[in-house]
């Protein structure tokens, strides 16, 4: 799936999914949990040296938008690729022999790949605030679980495709796979895009007609997505 889906589609869920627990959630946990999330979407593609998370260009309009794909996204993409990746997966092919091999969707696209990532990563940004003698290491939290969210929304999107995600790698090589295409047109996500954003905007638009916050908006969001990305897994053809 191309980069820019796995973008649209995490960041569109994750927001669905957070809009309604905003009163409950500390405002300053928020930048941390849109990071996350951004990260996560396109993390896992760290192990593809064409990965929209290592090179600038994703659309975005606004200083904003150009400076965040040109420096952000490539800073976490190859602190990932190189100092997470390669490292796990020297360690791996020790334990298991040819079975991990170096090859897109791999170790990254799998339960402990992105595990990895996570625990990894957040632990990398907590030693650069000890070295700069920061003190945000609580914003860590929402940022790792968002991170966490977005990769493995990566991998069910791509348990979508022909070619599936091994999901316990490198213990098994089983693939959990679909029939989307990847390499060729296909509207299918873009449009499962604009459904997701257009179910989930008519429930957050409820407390705008009523006047005061809805006590089921919450419960009837996580319902709707979890409804809509089993009828798009099932519309994929998605299969064990």
């Amino acid at each position: 799936m191309k980069g820019v889906h796995h973008l649209l589609l995490t960041t569109v869920t994750g927001g669905c999914a957070i809009i309604p627990m905003i009163p409950l959630i500390p405002p300053g946990w928020l930048p941390p949990l849109a990071l996350g999330l951004v990260i996560g979407s396109l993390a896992p593609d760290a192990d593809a040296s064409d990965a929209a998370i290592l090179h600038p260009g994703l659309p975005g309009r606004g200083t904003g938008a150009r400076g965040f794909s040109r420096w952000i996204l490539p800073f976490f993409g190859y602190l990932i690729r190189y100092l997470i990746y390669y490292p796990c997966w020297a360690v791996l092919r020790l334990l298991f022999g040819r079975r991990c091999s170096l090859e897109h969707r791999g170790l990254l696209h799998s339960f402990l790949g992105v595990t990895l990532i996570t625990l990894l990563t957040t632990a990398c940004l907590a030693g650069f605030l000890f070295l700069a003698r920061g003190d945000a290491y609580l914003l860590l939290v929402p940022f790792g679980s968002a991170l966490l969210a977005g990769c493995l929304l990566h991998l069910v999107e791509d348990s979508a495709t022909v070619t599936g995600i091994r999901w316990a790698h490198p213990w098994s090589d089983h693939a959990v796979h679909g029939t989307l295409r990847t390499g060729s047109v296909n509207l299918w996500p873009t449009a499962f895009v604009i459904l997701l954003a257009a179910g989930g905007g008519m429930i957050l638009a409820g407390p705008r007609y009523t006047g005061e916050a809805l006590p089921w908006q919450a419960p009837a969001m996580f319902l709707f997505l979890l409804l809509a990305w089993g009828a798009f897994l099932l519309a994929s053809g998605v299969r064990t």
